[in-house]
């Protein structure tokens, strides 16, 4: 059991990772620290010295970490060996650690943290062990322990980044599941901040399972949660949410637009789609900077696929509209005509257009059947049944 003085060491506890270089933990809050030069000649000593102005010159636990910790600020050794050291003798304190004990929680998140951030910068099988090492602490976290939950979802927070960074994407409901029964009780008891990221990661894990109307609703909770002055994670937030909003045809305002910077990849995407723009939308997709963007979010191939069947649910819509709503029999040849119109560089036969109108039938793009005989499309009497919500089915 750990308390008294040794609380003050604790809660001065800090940790800066800079630019993956250099580590430094310091303890403010003691002054025999401060007063004592640190080298690696006189590491025992400092040991020493810090343990006699605590109660706890005999608890092995404390000892074992804070050995580690001296050894890491004085870089006596591999750093990462070392950084995994700290975080591996002050887990089983925090594990230990009564109600009425020290609230080392900021440490251990901190050291979490660090752990992952240099391990990306060492290996993948650096990232894999610190993927183990988070997996143990979230089992453990995951109790009716009160004490224990407190690092739960910074725990799965940083796990999901790993798992993301090593792309074992089949990993990540084993590191968001312990969070997601409690989803409603986050709110009241963990910091804005890490149910901005969790959100941010169960929405990317869902997008990741092409379940865009899940991802949507997680990235809008993300989105009214995020800080606003944290202008790089609002972007981060909504492009993925923007990517969301592109399959689900829900337009943004052009100010949210020009507010993140977002204006290039995703304006141009927005307007093809609302005029059904077949050959209009390949060719804003395929620019350069708006392909690779979308690549480097990981969503080009999803997207892609998803957008065609977008713009074909739209061409249809149009079609609809110039024919006269009250007219729901569509020829596929007038189908036809209309691809090959927004689509010249594209060689559809009446066969593509049946195939195409199959394909929007079996995902629920649009609510209709197809008579054989007569080359016909067939559309749903009401609007809404014809062209359904999408979020509604993915």
């Amino acid at each position: 059991m750990l308390g008294g003085d040794l609380g003050e060491h604790f809660k001065n506890l800090h940790l800066n990772l800079l630019a993956g270089a250099s580590i430094r933990l310091l303890l403010p809050g003691s002054s025999q620290f401060d007063s004592i030069p640190i080298n690696s000649s006189n590491v025992d000593d400092t040991l020493e010295s810090i343990l006699q102005a605590t109660p706890y010159y005999n608890n092995k636990e404390w000892r074992a970490f804070l050995n580690a910790y001296i050894n890491l600020l004085n870089k006596v050794g591999d750093i990462w060996q070392l950084l995994t050291k700290c975080y591996t003798t002050v887990t089983p304190i925090y594990l230990s650690n009564s109600d009425n004990g020290v609230d080392i929680t900021p440490t251990l998140k901190l050291l979490s943290t660090a752990l992952v951030k240099y391990s990306f910068r060492i290996s993948k099988e650096a990232s894999s062990h610190a993927a183990s090492l988070l997996s143990r602490l979230l089992a453990a976290s995951n109790t009716d322990i009160p004490q224990r939950r407190r690092v739960l979802v910074h725990t799965a927070n940083m796990l999901s980044w790993t798992y993301f960074k090593l792309r074992r994407l089949h990993s990540l409901p084993t590191a968001l599941k312990a969070v997601i029964p409690i989803e409603d009780e986050l709110k009241n008891n963990y910091p804005a901040s890490e149910i901005t990221t969790y959100r941010y990661w169960r929405a990317r894990s869902k997008l990741a399972e092409w379940r865009v109307g899940a991802a949507d609703h997680h990235f809008s909770i993300a989105y009214m949660s995020c800080h606003y002055n944290s202008i790089g994670n609002l972007r981060r937030i909504v492009s993925y949410w923007l990517t969301c909003a592109l399959i689900l045809c829900r337009a943004p305002t052009e100010d949210m637009l020009i507010r993140y910077g977002l204006e290039e990849p995703f304006g141009e995407l927005f307007r093809q789609l609302r005029r059904g723009d077949v050959g209009g939308l390949y060719s804003a997709l395929n620019q350069p900077n708006t392909r690779n963007f979308f690549i480097k979010m990981g969503v080009y191939t999803m997207l892609k696929e998803k957008l065609e069947c977008v713009v074909h649910r739209s061409l249809l819509r149009k079609i609809l509209t110039v024919r006269g709503d009250e007219n729901r029999i569509i020829p596929l040849k007038i189908f036809l005509s209309a691809l090959n119109f927004t689509a010249p560089d594209e060689e559809y036969d009446v066969d593509d257009a049946e195939a195409i109108a199959v394909s929007l039938i079996d995902q629920e793009f649009i609510g209709a059947s197809i008579q054989h005989s007569s080359r016909t499309l067939v559309l749903a009497k009401a609007n809404s049944a014809a062209f359904p919500i999408i979020s509604q089915k993915l």
